[in-house]
């Protein structure tokens, strides 16, 4: 049985589970409360209720207190014994029945756990392995839905069946937003025409709203910025929660965030989407096709480039919701060069010289360091985003006069730049070297004469070593970037529980077959307006999980998580997957560690005295050590916002993180004064000697901090 979802042929997600004949009782026509398996399930779940221990994915309900959690139940069990859909079931039940019932159909479930003939193998696919287990799950489902006011007596059919999810129509996939009539703005200009700021000015004047940004440290850029202003936020990524409490203990209404997370059932006044072309990248796009589409926001202000507008504009279209466009302009002049620059020592102070290696980067460093009096700093994607943060305030006040970096600063870095060097237009793709698109250029070159209300107007320059390649960023900063046709798409992770259903072998439930075989059905359509996204980055954690034989002791849902994990696996090496698999463990044991046991910290590295100068290779090899334990961190850290009963103690991740950052920061420090000290020993404001701006970590301080922990210490208290 197969039935069309926007032109595309699937699988019935929802069909019949006939083959395994869950077969209705026809005898009882109602349920008899006083069964024991009935009052033990909602004994438990009372209990849940009154000791607030939930687990994902009804941790959403610690926040209600006893009292209110108490009365509440009371009223659950009691719509529960009165309520007349109760009574009859007229359909069979189905699998996807038991993870996504409805209350019409408690009934029936009740009745096949009693007979033992619910689908007791796919349900010991998502760790239930009893018929009390699974009607304590299913009765905390319908709790929650009643919490959330998804259940009454009048509406019966809330949850939504397989024709619903209309892989052509996504819009259709968020019926709460649908119900609203929302305004979209959009704010479109080049870089550094004020559009971000304009937007802001909207969202700080708002009771609620939250800002979607590209990148953790953009999201944190503007909580940073409320903050100092006095306007209360709280800040909201994968890897970390800062609220913002008034002295009333009443928690702010703004959030800033990545755009990953931002809430979808949260009613607000203002949204801001920012950067909205990336709605069609192909790796991430959909969380801007998710964000535009699903955000229950009275006004969303959308900001970005001018090839967007039409995307939006027929995305606007599709939801009902009103549309207009605000355009900027740059705000400062932007001049491509006539020459090239020939010689390092040409290079002026507010210059920001581009490439896109790690080792380029760090060896056009030493050189500009070797051949003249200028002080350096570098900015790469694999650095933290806070030290990025850092050496781009260093570079802005002055302490840096030039600034070597990738185009990790073509997004969300506030740089002030009088002069854009290009050292290469070409960038390697993991497999071979490609030109850079035309939007990176123009976004890259757009970051010169970044405008400063206090500086006044700016006039940025663009140049390049190579003649060639000035010639190609001046043809492209000159050409108009052809619209975007269409939005990257993906399901939200409720379409999958649906779709999973629909496969009865354990092997065809991997996660790796299940992406694939949904990749293949979508493909047969081509939707005018979507695309679907690149199943590349997903593929490897599914691969990795079957590699290992972890899918196996995984429920679907925690491996559809796990598949979202922010980890490049494609430049991982073996030693980055083992460690990896010690970090996914506690999921898999359902056993509560703490950073300090899963054993990918390098505590020798950590604790050791920043480098002497000495050979490139050297500190090179211990930054990407503690480049990778960083990455980790945030892994664990990632993990603890999801698996929060595993992975405890978060406040001494977070003290673990700020310690990388500065060993970090040392090491790039060392790697100046290698090649500093005797270039210029007399240079003003050279540094000589030891950094002294981060402080030395020893390993009796790791080995107390790491005992501290295990013996329950509690360290960010101290």
């Amino acid at each position: 049985m197969t039935e069309r979802c926007g032109g595309v042929q699937i699988r019935t997600v929802l069909r019949h589970y006939a083959k395994s004949a869950v077969s209705r009782l026809d005898s009882a026509r109602k349920i008899d409360f006083s069964l024991p398996l009935v009052q033990q399930a909602l004994a438990t779940v009372r209990q849940q209720a009154a000791l607030r221990q939930w687990a994902y994915p009804y941790d959403t309900l610690k926040i209600v207190p006893r009292a209110r959690a108490m009365a509440l139940f009371d009223d659950f069990e009691q719509f529960l014994r009165t309520y007349s859909g109760l009574q009859e079931q007229t359909e069979p039940v189905r699998v996807v029945d038991y993870v996504k019932p409805r209350v019409s159909q408690l009934a029936e479930i009740i009745r096949t756990a009693a007979a033992d003939k619910y689908p007791k193998e796919f349900m010991q696919i998502r760790g239930i392995n009893t018929k009390e287990e699974l009607l304590v799950e299913v009765l905390s489902y319908l709790f929650l839905q009643y919490y959330r006011g998804a259940v009454s007596c009048t509406m019966t059919n809330t949850f939504r069946a397989a024709n619903t999810w209309d892989l052509g129509r996504p819009h259709v996939w968020f019926p709460e937003a649908r119900q609203m009539r929302r305004k979209i703005v959009m704010h479109v200009g080049p870089t550094n025409s004020g559009k971000t700021h304009h937007s802001l000015q909207e969202f700080a004047r708002a009771k609620s709203g939250y800002y979607a940004g590209p990148l953790r440290m953009l999201a944190r850029e503007v909580y940073e910025r409320f903050s100092a202003q006095g306007v209360s936020c709280n800040l909201v990524t994968g890897e970390e929660i800062i609220p913002s409490i008034d002295e009333n203990g009443v928690l702010a209404e703004l959030l800033a965030g990545t755009i990953e997370m931002i809430p979808l059932r949260k009613k607000m006044d203002v949204c801001v989407i920012d950067e909205i072309q990336m709605i069609a990248d192909e790796q991430r796009g959909c969380a801007w096709t998710t964000a535009l589409l699903g955000v229950q926001a009275n006004e969303i202000h959308v900001c970005g480039e001018e090839r967007a507008v039409a995307i939006v504009k027929k995305i606007a279209a599709a939801t009902g919701d009103s549309f207009e466009v605000k355009r900027y302009l740059r705000l400062g002049s932007l001049r491509v060069m006539d020459q090239p620059l020939r010689l390092l020592a040409d290079l002026q102070s507010g210059d920001c010289v581009v490439f896109f290696s790690k080792r380029k980067i760090v060896g056009m460093k030493c050189k500009i360091e070797q051949a003249t009096l200028l002080k350096v700093g570098v900015i790469y994607g694999a650095l933290p985003p806070e030290v990025r943060a850092a050496e781009s305030a260093r570079f802005n006040s002055g302490h840096y006069d030039v600034l070597v970096a990738s185009d990790a600063i073509g997004m969300g870095i506030n740089l002030k730049i009088k002069r854009v060097v290009f050292g290469q237009t070409t960038k390697y793709n993991g497999a071979e070297n490609v030109p850079l698109s035309l939007s990176s250029i123009k976004q890259i070159g757009g970051r010169a004469g970044r405008y400063s209300h206090a500086d006044g107007k700016l006039y940025g320059y663009v140049t390049a070593f190579k003649a060639s390649d000035l010639d190609h960023v001046r043809e492209v900063m000159q050409e108009d970037i052809s619209a975007i046709e269409k939005a990257a798409v993906w399901p939200p992770d409720d379409f999958w529980i649906h779709y999973v259903c629909g496969f009865e072998s354990r092997r065809d439930r991997l996660l790796s077959a299940v992406f694939s075989r949904f990749a293949t059905e979508y493909r047969r359509q081509s939707s005018p307006d979507y695309f679907l996204i690149d199943l590349a980055p997903r593929m490897p954690i599914a691969d990795f999980l079957r590699a290992t034989r972890l899918d196996l002791r995984l429920t679907i849902d925690d491996q559809l998580r796990l598949s979202q994990l922010p980890v490049n696996l494609l430049r991982m090496d073996d030693a980055a997957f083992a460690d990896l698999y010690k970090v996914v463990m506690p999921i898999v044991e359902k056993s509560s560690k703490t950073i300090f046991d899963l054993g990918f910290l390098d505590l020798a590295l950590l604790a050791a005295e920043p480098s002497l100068p000495g050979a490139m290779g050297t500190i090179l090899q211990r930054l990407e050590g503690l480049e990778r334990a960083h990455k980790l961190t945030l892994v664990f850290m990632w993990l603890a916002q999801r698996w929060a009963t595993y992975f405890c103690d978060k406040g001494s991740a977070a003290d673990v993180k700020l310690l990388l950052e500065k060993r970090i920061t040392e090491e790039l420090r060392a790697l100046r004064q290698k090649h500093v000290r005797g270039a210029r020993n007399a240079a003003p404001g050279h540094f000589s000697g030891r950094n002294n701006t981060s402080p030395n970590v020893d390993a009796h301080f790791i080995e107390d901090f790491a005992a501290k922990i295990k013996s329950g210490t509690d360290f960010a208290a101290n």
